[in-house]
């Protein structure tokens, strides 16, 4: 998927699939945000992975007919990260799970908003009924978001993440949506298991 989104500021943010060749500048991205805040599976670090490595999960990404990874950019620089992630399961292949991350230059001007509704077309054109994410419980700024497009709390795990001395607990959400049942029975007659 390719669109572009005017956002609150009047900059353009253009969505698009990322392939190999912004390995590179996805790595250095993630360090960026790694960095930025205790929210995130990563730190400055990044995911201390190679260029390589990161490369061919990107091409493999491409891959996906269902949901898969994107991007967002403003000015050419990455702001938002974000991908959907479907079951390839018969029993299971009406859901899938979200995840996003968004520059902290780029926050409070609709990156967030632009986001989850490119996220919720994605899962509706894959046929995914219930839609899962996983977050902070104490990111009140996410859950609001995510409960503004739907979402609502399913579950909690008690500290599961540890950051800088301090466990968190996180806080598991769904939102589930109207799919074409024709479409979906044909999906899960295509799943090999």
């Amino acid at each position: 998927m390719e669109k572009s989104v005017v956002l609150k500021d009047g900059s353009m943010l253009k969505i698009s699939r990322p392939c190999g060749k912004d390995a590179a500048e996805i790595l250095s991205y993630l360090k960026i945000i790694g960095g930025e805040t205790h929210f995130l599976m990563m730190d400055s670090n990044g995911l201390g992975i190679s260029e390589e490595k990161e490369a061919a999960i990107l091409e493999d990404s491409l891959k996906e007919e269902r949901g898969g990874m994107h991007i967002g950019r403003i000015n050419g620089e990455i702001a938002c990260m974000f991908n959907l992630t479907c079951s390839h399961r018969r029993k299971t292949a009406h859901t899938g799970e979200i995840a996003l991350s968004v520059q902290e230059k780029f926050w409070h001007i609709g990156v967030g908003s632009a986001i989850m509704e490119t996220l919720i077309k994605l899962a509706e054109d894959a046929c995914v009924e219930n839609i899962e994410l996983s977050v902070y419980a104490d990111n009140v700024r996410a859950i609001a978001l995510y409960e503004r497009y739907g979402f609502e709390a399913a579950g909690r795990h008690r500290r599961k993440f540890y950051a800088d001395g301090i466990y968190y607990d996180q806080l598991i959400m769904d939102k589930y949506i109207e799919v074409d049942q024709n479409k979906l029975r044909e999906i899960r007659k295509a799943c090999p298991r």
